[in-house]
């Protein structure tokens, strides 16, 4: 009797923001638990600052404030 397996569908993702290489590595090291309180919120500081930085790409971008 042969045993089948199941294949679970992922879920699509939503759609992200592409974010540098910099901003990556701020993120990866703000949840590093080697380092120390104050070194981890630079780290969440900063790359919290490059995604607000970061500017929506598309048509929502294009469209101006009334």
């Amino acid at each position: 009797m042969a045993t089948k397996k199941i294949i679970q569908k992922k879920k699509p993702m939503p759609p992200m923001k592409q974010v540098s290489k910099k901003t990556a590595y701020d993120v990866k090291e703000a949840s590093n638990p080697k380092l120390t309180t104050s070194a981890r919120k630079n780290y969440a500081d900063n790359a919290e600052a490059a995604m607000k930085q970061m500017k929506p790409k598309g048509p929502a971008a294009k469209m101006k404030k009334c």
